[in-house]
Order: structure tokens, then sequence, then C-alpha cells
């Protein structure tokens, strides 16, 4: 018994030893000679890049660890790094005649991806389960499970700030189980299932829902390599959820569901042939407090060039038409596009917009711009604007300016017209002929509003002669008579709209007008008197050697200093 114990004591210590032997040989000579160099020749091969890792190791019963995986590109920055990669058996491999079945584990942790803005950080657990027939047909199934990925940097695109969910792949087919991503706050539910082959992959289904927006797609992808798409796309996009999911780029509260059809063919990688369309309509719609109604559009892409039309819409009960064509193969996407706006009733467009009862009229507008979408600054262009069959009442504060102007009669004005031409330049819609007709004032003006809804405007305010002789006539019959008019006062408003405005008067040089206007006066006397004086007898004009300018000049010295 005794001598039966020594043997077996023996042999554990021979069969620790060969573990040992073989645990050390595995570590120390071939791990760091055989298999990481070998890995590292494999990612460098595929990747294009510099890799380093840092250690390698083997555990007995569970697998080899990595650590420290660091993937460079060209220039030195980091493209990925991962703290370990531990690659596992969950059995040890079953071999039945031909067959042989294996399951393994891939744990990957602490994994960082940076490209550009974007980075990607988390841990995944990939569980394989292999089986093979024979020599030629290998099966197998792979499970991605993901928990706590976080992508950032998307912009304009929203971070997403978890990922979560399964993604299963067979020999030949793809599929997702319970797959969602956090985006701002609110779960996005991708459904995907289909097949693929070395050459081409079929997608038979990919469905999303987040919020009120819900789409489907199937279609096909062809030759890898030199991606080829035939898609087809439909489904409701929640106009709501836009804001959600796009930041960084200032966008108005929008409301309405967009219906979308949409399909497209030809090769991702080249916008030059590749062939799109899209047809969206929207029933009910808002942007901040603007309605709008019967929305549709179509939009084509060929040859590289987008092209929007028709584009309708019913606004106010009146009409929104709209044609626009953009290159989006060139760098700056050069847009081109036309607006005209038909018969809108402006009283309930001014009660959404500004909360105020403004009075009745029909709004018509036409506009053409052109310029880059990438910079809407650089966007040039030119229109008119016109209200007409109005009742327009003048905002509250306008009770102050007539006050301001001495003529409380004002308080009552109603416009019955409003005209203008536009020039769009620099990030401005600008006019120089504002036109404001009502039964008691003229008032003209010039200006701008910005992009960002600010506006800053000159106002001359002018009596009618009727106006002014029936409140009393007096020193206001000056601002009603002369065809140049003296304006009766001149405001300038300015500040960002609805509501965060300013008036301020701007004070007009009335001497210097009554100057210039009595000036000319003279003159066209004096030039009168002048032209009698040389009238000869037989009714022609006598010959002077003095020009008529100088003897005007002439004419007019007794006046120097009169209106020092």
């Amino acid at each position: 018994m005794k001598k039966i114990l020594i043997v077996i004591s023996i042999l554990m210590v021979l069969f620790i030893a060969v573990l040992g032997i073989g645990f050390y040989y595995l570590n120390n000579i071939y791990i760091p000679k055989n298999l990481k160099p070998m890995v590292v020749d494999i990612l460098k091969k595929t990747l294009q890049k510099d890799v380093n890792i840092a250690q390698a190791k083997y555990f007995p019963f569970r697998g080899v660890l990595f650590s420290q995986i660091n993937i460079i590109n060209p220039d030195g920055s980091l493209f990925l790094s991962v703290d370990t990669v531990d690659l596992g058996l969950n059995s040890l491999p079953a071999v039945k005649g031909d067959e042989i079945s294996a399951k393994g584990k891939l744990l990957v942790k602490g994994i960082v991806f940076a490209q550009d803005k974007i980075r990607v950080n988390g841990s995944s657990t990939v569980n394989v389960d292999v089986q093979t027939q024979g020599k030629e047909k290998v099966n197998f199934t792979a499970v991605l499970e993901l928990d706590n990925f976080a992508i950032n940097g998307l912009a304009p695109v929203a971070d997403i700030t978890q990922i979560r969910g399964k993604i299963i792949c067979t020999q030949d087919s793809f599929s997702s189980e319970k797959l969602q991503a956090l985006i701002s706050g609110q779960t996005l539910d991708i459904n995907i299932n289909g097949k693929y082959s070395q050459a081409d992959m079929l997608l038979e289904n990919f469905s999303l829902k987040y919020v009120n927006t819900k789409l489907s797609a199937e279609g096909k992808v062809f030759e890898f390599e030199n991606p080829q798409v035939d898609l087809k796309l439909n489904g409701v996009i929640g106009l709501a959820d836009i804001a959600k999911i796009i930041c960084g780029i200032p966008l108005p509260s929008i409301s309405g569901e967009c219906v979308i059809r949409a399909d497209a063919l030809g090769k991702i990688s080249d916008l030059a042939v590749l062939k799109a369309f899209l047809k969206a309509d929207i029933a009910n719609g808002a942007v901040d407090k603007i309605k709008f109604s019967d929305f549709s559009a179509e939009v084509n892409l060929k040859g590289g060039v987008v092209h929007l039309t028709p584009l309708n819409c019913d606004f106010y009960q009146g009409k929104i038409q709209g044609q626009a064509k953009a290159t989006i193969i060139d760098p700056k996407i050069p847009l081109e596009c036309s607006i005209d706006i038909a018969n809108v009733n402006f009283a309930p467009l001014a009660q959404d917009f500004t909360s105020q009862d403004l009075g009745t009229g029909l709004f018509n507008a036409n506009i053409g711009i052109s310029g880059s979408v990438v910079d809407l600054n650089t966007l040039t262009g030119a229109g008119r604007v016109k209200v007409v069959d109005a009742g327009i009442k003048p905002p509250p504060r306008f009770k102050n300016i007539a006050g301001s102007l001495g003529v409380s009669a004002l308080e009552g004005m109603q416009i019955n017209e409003i005209s203008a031409t536009l020039s769009i330049s620099d990030g401005k819609i600008d006019t120089q002929d504002l036109l404001v007709l009502a039964k008691e004032a003229t008032i003209t003006g010039k200006g701008y509003v910005s992009l960002e809804q600010y506006i800053d405007f000159e106002l001359a305010f002018k009596l009618n002669p009727e106006f002014a002789q029936k409140i009393g006539g007096g020193s206001l019959m000056q601002f009603a008579s002369g065809d140049d008019g003296v304006p009766l006062a001149k405001r300038r408003i300015y500040g960002t709209l609805p509501d965060k405005t300013r008036w301020d008067k701007i004070e007009i040089p009335v001497t210097e007008i009554i100057k210039n206007k009595v000036k000319s006066e003279l003159e066209n006397q004096v030039k009168s008197f002048l032209n009698q004086e040389q009238s000869a007898d037989d009714g022609s004009p006598e010959q002077s050697d003095v020009p008529v300018n100088e003897q005007i000049k002439e004419g007019l010295k007794s006046l120097k200093g009169l209106f020092r």
C-alpha cells in the first residue's frame, strides 16, 4: 500500500511538472515567439495599420488572454485600443467521426475606437458554437452581446449613450434580438434579419422604432468590395423626433408626421451614378407656432444632382409652391430654388406668429435663392412681397409712437397695402424700398431681417395731405406738402422678433431740410429771372459770355451766411 502511494505521488509530481513545463513553454516561448507575432501580423496586413500587443498569456482550462492591444493610424493617432481580449473554450472540443464541435467565448473589455471626432467605448462578449461536417462544411453560430456601448462625437447626430442587445450570425444568416440604443433619453428599437454569401447580402427585413417614428426597409447589397444597393424604405417620421436625434444645429420646434416612401439603386460610393427617389407627405404639421397642411414633395437623385419638384403646401388658406436643385457631388452643395406664395390669409398667420390680432389681408411673395447649403450665409437671392386687400392694425406699441409724433389720431390707422423688394445675402433679408400705405399716412423704410430673426429697420412717417387738413393742418401741413416730402418723423425698430424689439427716435435735420428746400427754390427763381433778362425783343435768347451757373452763383451771393 505504501509503495502504491509513493508511485501515485511520483506520478502527480511528474504530471504537475509537465503542466508547469508546458505552461512555461506556452507563455514564455510559443506564445511570445509564435502566436502573438502571428496575430499581430494578421492584423497589420488586414487593417494596414501598426499593431501592438503588450502581452499574451495562456491560462489552463481558460484560454489565451491578450492585454493592451493598440492599433495606430499611419499618422500616429490612435485608431483602436482594447484593454483585454479573453479567448477561451466553454467546453472541450468533441470529436465524432468527421464531425467536430466546439464552443468558445471571446470577451473583449475596454474598447476605445477613435476616428476623427467619433469615439466608441464599451465591452462585448461573443459566444461561438462551431460544428464541422467533413472537411468542406462548417456550421457556426456567433452571438455578439452588447450591454454598455456608447458612441460620442456623431454630431450633428446626438450621442448614443447606451447600446444593448444581441446580434446573431451563422454561416449564411444574421439577425438581432432585443437590440436597442438610447438617444436623448429615448429608446431606439432595431430589428434586422437577412442572409448573405461571399458575393451579396439579402436584407429580408429592417425596422426601427423611435418614439413616433417607424421605418421599415428591405433590399439587397451586391459586391461587398464596391457595394451596390437595391433598397426600398417606407414608414412614418415623427417630425418632433428630429430635434431629439439632431444636435448642434439650431432647429425650430416642429411637429407632425411625415409619411415617406423611398428607394435607391446603384453604387453607394459613387453618388454620380446612384439613383434615388423619395416622396414625402404631411397631412398637418407646424414649425414653431406656424401651421401648414397637405404638404407633398418629391425628391429625385440622378447624376449627383437632387431635384425637388414639385413642392406643394396649403398655408393659411393660401398656397405655397416651390422647386429646388442641389448638386451633392460638389462639397459645397450648391443650391438653386424658387418659392411662390399666393393669397395667404394674413389674419390667422399673424395671430399664430405674434399671438395678436393685427387685422386682415392677403400675403403674396415670390423668392429665388442660390448658394451653398453648407454655409447659409453664402445664400444670395431676390424677391418681392406684397400684402393687398389689407386692413392691418399697427402693433400696440404704435400707440406710443403716435403719441411721440404728436398725432394721436394715427392710433386708429389701418394699413391698406404693404410691398417691398427683397435681396438676400450675408445671412440677411434686406429691403431698401419698404412701402406701407394707409389713408392717414405713408410709411417708407429700409433695413433687414437676419436668419436669426433679428430685425433692424429705419421707418419714415409722412402724413397724407387730406388727413393733415382733416385734423387741423397748421404746422402739420409742412409734412404733407411737396413731392419730395418732409417726413413727419423717423423711427428705428431693432431687436429679435417677435417681441424683443425696441423703437428709438431718429432726429431729423429739419433746419438742413428747410435750407436745402429754400436754396433750391431761390435757385429756380434766380434762374428764371436771368432767363427773362437775357431774352431778346424778338423772343430769342441773347448770348452771354458768363455761364448760367456762374450767374446763379452771383445772384445768390447776397444770401451768403443766411442759413449759418
